[in-house]
């Protein structure tokens, strides 16, 4: 029975550890039991005379290792000793399929999948992303926000996946729209002989962007990518455009026409290098009540150099728009340098990291404080107050005064020095005043009151 609810169970268990290990312990149950106790077998076929005289040639404990041994080998045969299991080391790409006509499938920061997967040794050592398809059914749905399973599939045999993270995606499904951008230069490594990049040449000069309406409304140009590595002549090639995030990264699900541009790039003689200050840019909105304090960029400076007549123009150079959009605390954010054409900076610094420091907005209230009588004897009370009411002004973060009750504020009016009835007039300050934590007080009138008491 034992043996038989354990391979019921191994049956629907797809962690190939755990499933080794249960069938480990199934052929022990199977094989090492009827070894161990073969006298009890024996007496089920024979006699019992005829068993006392076959000689004991082996004791419990070998042949409770031969158990083992034989437990192993057929576990060895049943999944194959040479499969290893684990996780695929590149992320799969995310595509989506029956998407309409005419709108497109957006992943977001969510663009791959990560899976376990069972292989043998051979394969893991030539498995790449592109042996696997990671796909999300989008099923001819209409705009708007989905969360939908993702389903990868190997691309060659002997290849099982095991688990997929994650198991679901957000895709939103949104317009397809169409836009003309500018081409930019982006370079990399250097040229040589002291030669820089000069003012490159695109033919054409601007091209079409089609892609999620989201991502193509906030793109300004299309950037060219050219890598130098020891030219010492103009360069002219054809190279795909692409889009670049404020990281350097590319952004995927766009398409350019024409999908190639030519491209001239002379080479110039280096000026002087120059050290400029960089200067970060930002888009978007803090969160409600959160303002952009302060901005800094890591390194806060670059040497660059380039064309002489170049390089006497650059007073600064800039980061790619970084966002800010949601943000309510302090954020490390990376970016990359944009480089006026003809300039390059000597070091290959390419990116950099913004700094923004975020506070909360401060804001003003009215407000009428509570009175409160310290100090008052127990043979008076207080019968008028003249003024009756106190109007204070206080200041705080917005979210903070928005949350403040206008009863949270107190003033305690010190009576303690007045034993007998009359009228009194009691100067009030700043001290006087009890605020919420997060609060300040702006101002406040009257400065004074009249205070009557009488007996009790």
């Amino acid at each position: 029975m034992l043996s038989l609810i354990t391979l019921i169970i191994t049956a629907y268990i797809t962690l190939p550890g755990l499933h080794l290990f249960a069938q480990v312990v199934l052929v022990i149950l199977i094989v090492g039991w009827p070894l161990f106790f073969h006298q009890r077998w024996l007496n089920l076929f024979r006699g019992k005379a005829e068993v006392e005289t076959v000689p004991r040639l082996l004791g419990p404990v070998a042949l409770a290792i031969i158990s083992v041994i034989i437990s192993l080998v057929g576990v060895a045969f049943a999944s194959g000793v040479s499969n290893r299991t684990g996780e695929l080391p590149q992320g799969i790409p995310l595509t989506a399929t029956n998407v309409p006509e005419g709108v497109s499938a957006n992943f977001g920061s969510q663009t791959s999948a990560r899976v376990i997967i069972t292989a043998s040794r051979e394969s893991w050592a030539v498995l790449k992303a592109e042996n696997f398809s990671a796909v999300v059914d989008v099923g001819n749905q209409g705009e708007g926000t989905y969360d939908l399973p993702i389903l990868v599939t190997p691309k060659i045999s002997n290849v099982k996946v095991i688990r997929v993270k994650p198991k679901r995606a957000i895709v939103t499904v949104e317009p397809v729209i169409r836009k003309t951008l500018p081409l930019v230069a982006k370079f990399s490594g250097s040229a040589g002989d002291e030669l820089v990049p000069d003012e490159p040449i695109f033919e054409p000069e601007k091209l079409e962007v089609a892609g999620p309406k989201s991502i193509v409304n906030d793109l300004s140009s299309a950037v060219v990518q050219i890598k130098l590595s020891g030219e010492t002549a103009a360069i002219r090639t054809k190279l795909a455009p692409v889009a670049l995030t404020a990281a350097g990264e590319i952004i995927p699900g766009l398409s350019f026409s024409p999908a190639e541009v030519e491209v001239t790039v002379p080479l110039v003689k280096a000026g002087n290098r120059k050290t400029v200050g960089i200067k970060p840019i930002i888009t978007g909105n803090p969160a409600s009540g959160y303002w952009v304090k302060n901005l800094s960029v890591n390194p806060a400076v670059a040497t660059v150099t380039g064309a002489p007549d170049a390089l006497e123009t650059v007073k600064e150079i800039t980061t790619a728009p970084v966002s800010v959009a949601g943000l309510s605390t302090n954020t490390d954010l990376p970016s990359t340098l944009v480089l006026p054409s003809g300039i390059t900076t000597a070091d290959s610094l390419s990116k950099v990291t913004v700094k923004v420091e975020i506070s909360s907005t401060e804001t003003t209230k009215t407000v009428q404080p509570e009175l409160i009588y310290d100090g008052l004897s127990s043979a008076l009370k207080v019968t008028a107050v003249t003024p009756s009411s106190i109007t204070l002004i206080i200041s705080g973060a917005a979210n903070t005064l928005n949350n403040t009750a206008d009863n949270a504020a107190k003033l305690n009016l010190e009576l303690g020095p007045y034993q007998s009835a009359g009228t009194y007039s009691v100067l009030i300050k700043n001290t006087h005043f009890t605020l919420p934590s997060g609060v300040g007080i702006v101002s406040f009138l009257p400065s004074a009151v009249n205070v009557t008491l009488e007996n009790r």
